[in-house]
């Protein structure tokens, strides 16, 4: 190999890296936007609206807030869209050290490409809800509020498997010198079985399981953000080893 070939590969290198650190970052960006976005502006956590109440409440709570509904909307797809980016460069870590079958890579890479399109479709239906509140029958706001929680919530089982993708990953490689720590297996386990109880929101209009309850709403969501943390982590952890 000439010393041409050889700079061009470090130069290939040093930007594969590069936008690796970008796209890792782009989760704790995520987060922070679904924060300012989701839950201090539109208040889907915690929900202003509920399962219970009358579809005239629901039409009241959009219209009164429908400016603010809009932006903190408009801010989380932005958040949730960065889930894709952090998404690849998790799948692309496991990527280098798989075999000719990179069957776990191109399963993270669905998961994450399917997950991304539920949580951007969620916000989408939410913003068409406050599109114009006061001017449609409240029953119409009420059906397009339901649908959007159960779009997101609904759509717990490609998170699932996600986290359970990595659980495997991350276990079955050599413990020897594994991509990432095995501590990181077991926590994406765990919440892949975590998040899975948000499913059950068609089930129940009330409670912890309903919408706005604790096992299908606030369970997967500390879970997932918490996750994403840890990947981020582990994952920063091997680009700065990598150089």
């Amino acid at each position: 190999m000439s010393g041409s070939d050889v700079d061009r590969d470090a130069r290939r290198e040093r930007v594969n890296r590069t936008v690796q650190r970008i796209g890792i970052w782009c989760g704790p960006a995520a987060g922070v936007l679904v924060v300012i976005g989701i839950c201090a502006l539109a208040r889907w956590i915690p929900p202003w609206v509920h399962p219970d109440h009358t579809a005239q409440e629901v039409a009241d709570l959009f219209t009164r807030h429908a400016d603010r509904i809009r932006i903190g909307t408009f801010i989380g797809c932005v958040g949730f869209t960065l889930l894709a980016p952090w998404g690849m460069t998790i799948a692309a870590q496991v990527r280098s050290r798989e075999g000719r079958s990179p069957l776990l890579s191109h399963l993270l890479v669905g998961c994450t490409a399917v997950a991304t399109v539920f949580v951007v479709l969620t916000c989408c239906v939410w913003a068409t809800a406050v599109f114009r509140p006061a001017e449609i029958d409240p029953e119409i706001t009420r059906a397009l509020n339901d649908l959007s929680w159960i779009t997101f919530l609904f759509s717990a089982p490609p998170f699932t498997l996600w986290a359970a993708v990595m659980a495997v990953a991350i276990l079955g490689d050599d413990p020897r010198d594994p991509v990432y720590p095995r501590w990181l297996g077991y926590l994406s386990a765990w919440v892949a079985i975590l998040i899975l109880p948000a499913g059950l929101v068609i089930f129940f209009d009330h409670g912890a399981f309903g919408y706005a309850g604790v096992f299908a709403l606030y369970v997967p969501f500390v879970v997932f953000f918490t996750w994403l943390v840890a990947l981020t982590r582990c994952t920063l952890q091997n680009l700065a080893a990598a150089g």
